[in-house]
């Protein structure tokens, strides 16, 4: 039971210090938390932290890794999550170059966000297909899927992404 509390702290130490520089000190914590949240069949710690660690190694710009922990966790998380967990898939191998991967997750990200109603969820999918399928030459597709973007990013009032869509 200590043992337990113990990473419990360090799993809530990760949150605190992410904004620290030291990043591979709060990931090797972070590892540690994921493991012994995974052994002891904490599935929903172990999937939140998996998807903070995720993000954590994009923002670092360690897209191959996060992919690999992400495709891992799929089985374990709740709708919500796996559709972010498909996002954060779609993100990463589309700045890997891996397109199709991209393009795949994506679409399996949108349908869970549309399941739940997630319009901001929506927004954001829509607007990484909308720039695949330009890159790809699909200019028409492209367009559709940004505008579908900005239609719902006015839905849940993020000027921002609307902008951003439109550039």
């Amino acid at each position: 039971q200590n043992d337990f509390l113990e990473w419990n702290l360090i799993a809530a130490k990760f949150f605190i210090e992410n904004r620290l520089k030291d990043h591979h000190f709060i990931l090797q914590n972070a590892f540690k938390a994921r493991y012994h949240y995974y052994s002891a069949k904490d599935y929903n710690s172990f999937s939140m932290l998996t998807l903070a660690i995720g993000e954590k190694l994009q923002e670092y710009g360690y897209y191959k890794k996060a992919s690999e922990i992400l495709l891992k966790s799929i089985p374990n998380l709740t709708d919500g999550l796996e559709g972010k967990a498909f996002h954060d898939l779609g993100r990463a191998f589309a700045v890997l170059g891996e397109k199709a991967k991209a393009i795949n997750y994506l679409e399996k990200a949108q349908s869970v966000f549309d399941r739940l109603n997630d319009y901001k969820g929506l927004a954001v999918v829509y607007h990484l297909l909308g720039g695949l399928y330009a890159q790809l030459g699909n200019f028409d597709e492209g367009i559709d899927y940004l505008s579908q973007a900005i239609m719902f990013d006015k839905k849940v009032d993020n000027l921002e992404g609307a902008i951003s869509s439109y550039l």
